[in-house]
């Protein structure tokens, strides 16, 4: 069964990945990636993305369109305690 779920990069520019920030970008998406993420707010990074890349469309557009619509719907009601028991009991297997 294949992967469905939305695929992004980390923040593009944190110095990790050598290269342009729009060639760091092009890689990204030819590795398989739907979303680049660049976090500097640079205006010259920004404009060489805005040439470099096209708006989301086929397949990536639907898996985004997916996760915005799961991101929208209700929030499910979870069990607080029940879930601090759990990793309390997970944390003393872990320290056995």
């Amino acid at each position: 069964m294949g992967f469905d779920g939305l695929i992004m990069t980390d923040d593009i520019d944190m110095q990790a990945l050598s290269g342009a920030t729009a060639q760091k970008a092009e890689q990204a998406l030819s590795a398989g990636c739907d979303v680049v993420l660049q976090c500097s707010g640079k205006k010259d990074d920004l404009r060489s993305l805005e040439t470099a890349l096209q708006p989301l469309a086929d397949k990536a557009l639907e898996r985004a369109q997916f996760a915005a619509s799961k991101a929208a719907a209700s929030p499910v009601d979870i069990d607080e305690t029940a879930l601090l028991e759990e990793l309390s009991e997970l944390l003393l297997k872990g320290s056995a």
